[in-house]
């Protein structure tokens, strides 16, 4: 008989406390969330009848009658279209389509070759000056200083831009040639008509760079 060995009874009853507060904490947590879904089926059902609908329409009168015979007649009805509204849309918009001051506005101005100059090889950085006659050309380039310290001006080689943009300044020339091949900063150029004979001077100030800091564009009097 020593060598039988006691049932841990204490250790039985001490699971099954544990087993009964487990089973009765999963009681409690069903039973609220019962209780919270049906409070929550219950409160949809009482305020779907007080929702408002609201009719999209420019013709609210037709609608509601197509929505009532609609009702007594037991038919399928959409009572946020009506036709009759859709119609009078589609009519204005293809009136609209035909029209063609509204087709220009639709499209939108066309870039000039200034603003081409200005938005593209001089990144939007220069204030360009034109002459009072707008038709005559750009008679002032000036570099925009920016608060940014990293914002530079942009290289220009002034032969090549008096060969690509010269038609652009508010003097025509045919060609041109520099006045002082030996200057630094200032480049300035004549500006020939077909004859050789000198209608105005292009004087470009650069940077140590060759960045272009302005250009002033003046005729030459007769």
């Amino acid at each position: 008989m020593k060598n039988i060995i006691p049932f841990p009874e204490k250790r039985m009853k001490r699971q099954k406390k544990l087993q009964k507060s487990e089973t009765r904490s999963a009681v409690v947590a069903m039973s609220i969330a019962s209780i919270l879904l049906v409070a929550v089926v219950v409160n949809d059902h009482l305020s779907r009848d007080q929702r408002p609908l609201y009719i999209i329409s420019d013709n609210p009168n037709t609608t509601l009658d197509h929505l009532n015979r609609a009702i007594a007649s037991a038919q399928p009805m959409d009572p946020f279209r009506d036709l009759e509204w859709e119609a009078k849309l589609a009519d204005k918009l293809a009136q609209t389509g035909r029209d063609p001051a509204s087709d220009q506005g639709s499209i939108g101005r066309t870039v000039s070759s200034i603003d081409g100059l200005r938005f593209g090889p001089l990144g939007g950085k220069y204030h360009l000056d034109q002459s009072v006659n707008l038709g005559t050309g750009i008679r002032q380039i000036e570099y925009i200083r920016s608060d940014d310290v990293n914002d530079r001006p942009v290289f220009v080689q002034p032969d090549q831009f008096l060969k690509d943009y010269g038609h652009l300044l508010s003097v025509h020339f045919d060609v041109f040639d520099r006045s002082n091949p030996s200057q630094g900063h200032v480049q300035e150029y004549r500006l020939l008509n077909g004859k050789k004979k000198v209608v105005g001077r292009a004087s470009f100030v650069l940077d140590d760079d060759g960045r272009l800091l302005s250009l002033r564009v003046a005729s030459t009097p007769e």
